[in-house]
């Protein structure tokens, strides 16, 4: 008999986000991605058989260690019974998690609890299956319904015991669930010497993948050791890209006796490096270059603890930074970018999809389309010097440079737009990719990272609320997460705030507006607050108030070189102004459309436009007007 057969493999948004390294980051994502491709295998030109999600065209596609990045969702059609699939798809899944388990523990032999380690791991994965009769007269439609709904029902039965935990066993310092397994006789001891203490430290980070503070759970050494021959770049090196572009052709020669000073200060096993092909000519080349932490002064204690080392090299990483500054390359900045983007109304498109004539046919063109737009987006990121952390179907998060963000933004919503043109919904509606972009400091943390890109992608999200009768989404939203400091957003309509944002960055790119202009206006939005619930005459008053406050300010600025601002800067910035205090007014006295601030909108875009500038400069960048008349 013929099923309709549906997959589901987690955990997913918890497991991914319990990191503290980029490379815990990715693990996350690809484990699961490794664990579903097992499943599609399994299934995959089996008599009978035929894949609707995803829809792969050859077997090689989830072979082991794939470019593929498979969706822990999985539906299917299947022959005969579908017990008997599940069972032959979670024993794949096992032995694939049993194969990577070994894999990263292949080089450790002592020093854990390995049974506790196993346990842990296999307690890791959650599985579940479904089926629903499906006869050749079926309407695929109401099968695919009756398959979700039995599928919820599923998870909410919950028929797992939970990990066994002992009380007197430290806990995981990166999720402090799970119980450590590391035995204790491996960390360093307060009557140890400094020596002794060093030596246990570095078999703690090269044996079991530890920080000198870290205690790890089965989990938790998975990650740092799973997947061996993948190798991922720090925040900081996100972070250090803008200023290490400016170093791609030859220089003083005096500048490259401070850098090399700098690096025989430090013993070369203390030096860290990236990965082959994230490389630039003055930092070294292929396997060779210098991971961008090494030019940060608060990360190199992490590479020395000799105080004597890391005195003298402190020392020359400031001789060779001030010599960078005498040659106008300022500082690197300490802030990257983490990107997050989601299909718009994938669940609406799927839908619509469902109840056409050839349903099933058209979700497995959908999800070959999707497949295309993760190969795209994948090229995408690279191009712009990104690091992917997961790529699938219409999900995307990544690692971006300041300099480079916003275009891949635009680039990404773009190619997704194209790919996924054919597929309309509602009639007319072509699937879009909101994009949350969120701008952090490199020694944050990567949980609170990932929250923060989330919100900012649901921000994008709930961008279209603010613009009525404009189908589709397009949402891009922008944060800037200072270290100390509030926080800043720039959201709206990404066919709209993309280039508003790019004018105002060359603006303060070409020093014809002071990037002090924002937080001026800034100040002004917060004394003269619009109230939330006050009175529509109140708003009104308000916000005439703020235009008029805002136009003077804007009348008197000056140019960095201290001449009046331009008559053209001048007037695009009021114009864009006014559009702003229009789109939040009435001219037939109606209530206000929502309790926005057009003024701290205006504001958080200047701050924002202004972030990325700055990013551009030290990156040696032409301004955006001018990357486009070139192209």
């Amino acid at each position: 008999m013929r099923y309709l057969f549906q997959v589901h493999i987690g955990p997913v948004q918890r497991f991914i986000a319990s990191a503290r390294r980029t490379r815990d980051f990715w693990f996350g994502s690809w484990l699961l991605s490794e664990l579903a491709k097992a499943a599609v295998a399994t299934l995959h030109g089996r008599a009978g058989h035929m894949l609707i999600f995803p829809s792969i065209q050859t077997a090689d596609a989830v072979q082991p260690d794939s470019s593929l990045n498979v969706p822990n969702k999985l539906i299917a059609v299947i022959e005969g019974d579908p017990a008997e699939v599940g069972k032959a798809v979670h024993i794949a899944i096992q032995k694939r998690l049993d194969q990577i388990r070994a894999e990263a523990f292949e080089h450790i032999s002592t020093g854990f609890n390995q049974d506790v380690a196993k346990q842990q791991i296999n307690d890791l994965v959650e599985y579940y299956w479904v089926a629903v009769p499906y006869p050749p007269d079926a309407a695929y439609a109401s099968a695919r319904k009756r398959l979700e709904a039995l599928m919820a029902a599923r998870k909410n039965t919950r028929t797992f015991a939970p990990t066994p935990s002992s009380s007197h066993l430290p806990k995981s310092s990166i999720t402090g669930e799970l119980d450590g397994i590391i035995f204790k006789d491996k960390y360093p001891e307060y009557h140890d010497s400094e020596d002794i203490q060093q030596q246990k430290i570095q078999i703690l980070y090269t044996t079991f993948g530890a920080g000198e503070a870290e205690q790890l759970s089965g989990v938790d050494m998975l990650k740092r050791n799973g997947g061996r021959t993948m190798h991922f770049i720090s925040t900081s090196h996100v972070a250090a890209l803008p200023f290490m572009a400016r170093f791609t052709n030859e220089l003083d020669e005096q500048l490259t006796r401070l850098w090399q000073a700098y690096l025989n200060s430090l013993p070369s096993k203390n030096i860290e490096r990236v990965s082959t092909g994230v490389s630039h000519s003055f930092f070294g080349t292929n396997d060779r270059s210098i991971d961008g932490s090494m030019l940060f002064e608060e990360r190199l204690h992490e590479h020395t603890e000799d105080r004597e080392i890391l005195t003298t090299a402190k020392k020359h990483l400031r001789a060779f930074l001030k010599g960078a500054a005498e040659l106008g390359i300022t500082q690197p900045s300490p802030y990257y970018a983490l990107l997050q983007a989601d299909g718009d109304s994938m669940g609406e498109v799927i839908d619509a999809l469902a109840h056409e004539a050839n349903g099933m046919e058209r979700h497995r063109n959908l999800s070959l389309a999707l497949d295309n737009f993760a190969e795209q987006a994948r090229d995408i990121v690279k191009d712009h010097e990104g690091m992917p952390i997961y790529i699938g179907g219409d999900d995307v998060l990544a690692l971006v440079p300041l300099h480079r963000v916003l275009e891949c933004a635009d680039a990404l919503a773009q190619a997704f737009h194209d790919t996924l043109k054919d597929f309309n919904y509602k009639g007319a509606h072509t699937p879009t990719l909101s994009v949350g972009v969120a701008v952090v400091h490199h020694l944050s943390s990567l949980t609170d990272s990932l929250d923060t890109v989330r919100a900012a992608e649901q921000a994008a999200k709930d961008a279209e609320k603010a613009t009525k009768n404009v189908p589709g989404k397009h949402g891009l939203s922008i944060t800037i997460s200072r270290r100390s400091g509030g926080d800043y957003h720039a959201t709206g309509k990404r066919t709209e705030l993309v280039p508003r944002l790019k004018r105002f960055s060359d603006m303060v790119h070409n020093q014809m507006l002071p990037s002090g202009a924002a937080y001026e206006l800034r100040d002004l939005a917060l004394r003269l607050k619009l109230p939330s619930n006050g009175s529509t005459l109140e708003r009104s008053l308000l916000l005439n108030l703020q235009q008029k406050e805002a136009e003077r300010i804007i009348n008197r600025k000056r140019t960095p070189d201290g001449r009046l601002i331009a008559e053209e800067t001048r007037q695009s910035i009021l114009d864009e102004l006014n559009k702003l205090f229009e789109a939040h007014t009435r001219d037939n006295g109606d209530p206000p459309r929502d309790n926005g601030d057009p003024l701290m909108q205006l504001s958080n875009e200047l701050i924002v436009a202004s972030t990325f500038a700055q990013a551009r400069r030290l990156a040696g960048c032409d301004t955006y007007v001018l990357q486009q008349k070139d192209a």
